[in-house]
């Protein structure tokens, strides 16, 4: 059996604790929010402003290079029915 004294004293560890972790809690996560922030607060516009426009630079250029490999594809087919007309009449 356990003796009462030791209940309460568990009880009193076990609040005291608590307090301990809710000043803590609340010391170290105003500190960290702190830090987060500051490191926020480092990026400047100007940077945002450069990766939105290399996001929109680099989509322009893969477009770009995409619809430049279309028209060399439009172009090979376009050879390749030529070379096969010209097969076709030489047959003949």
């Amino acid at each position: 059996m356990v003796s009462p004294f030791l209940v309460q004293l568990h009880e009193a560890l076990e609040l005291g604790l608590k307090v301990i972790y809710r000043i803590a809690d609340i010391f170290f996560g105003r500190l960290i929010e702190l830090e987060v922030r500051r490191g926020f607060g480092r990026i400047c516009l100007r940077c945002l402003l450069a990766l939105a426009l290399f996001f929109v630079l680099n989509v322009r250029l893969r477009l770009r290079i995409f619809f430049q490999h279309r028209v060399l594809l439009q172009l090979l087919l376009n050879k390749r029915l030529e070379l096969e007309c010209w097969r076709l009449q030489q047959r003949e």
